[in-house]
């Protein structure tokens, strides 16, 4: 009988850590993204709003000859960024990423080892 008692009370402890477990990560899983929105909330605004105003400008107007968007892009992405922002963009050459077909051959290479 005593076994019988203790192996009640065993699972009933560890159903109540597991339940426990699982409000805690349901908890942190809710809190972080709520957390990461209020990180910095306008740094990013003014920027978008700038981009978006020359954006709305261009569309208003004529729309330019080959010459004309030569000279709005300055070398840059496009006639509305420019050059903006072209430091912060990571070129696919730059990063020691493998693509899906290289991860492939080596899970099936793997895989028949």
């Amino acid at each position: 009988m005593l076994s019988i008692n203790f192996k009640s009370i065993f699972h009933n402890s560890v159903r109540f850590l597991l339940t426990a477990m699982v409000c805690c990560l349901l908890f942190v899983a809710n809190v972080f993204p709520a957390y990461a929105v209020t990180s910095s909330p306008t740094e990013g605004e003014a920027n978008l709003n700038r981009i978006q105003d020359k954006t709305d400008e261009i569309a208003r107007s004529k729309p330019l000859n080959l010459e004309e968007t030569i000279e709005a892009n300055k070398g840059g992405l496009n006639e509305v960024q420019g050059a903006a922002d072209e430091q912060k963009m990571v070129e696919p050459g730059e990063t020691n990423a493998t693509s899906v077909t290289e991860q492939a051959k080596k899970f099936f290479t793997d895989l028949t080892k």
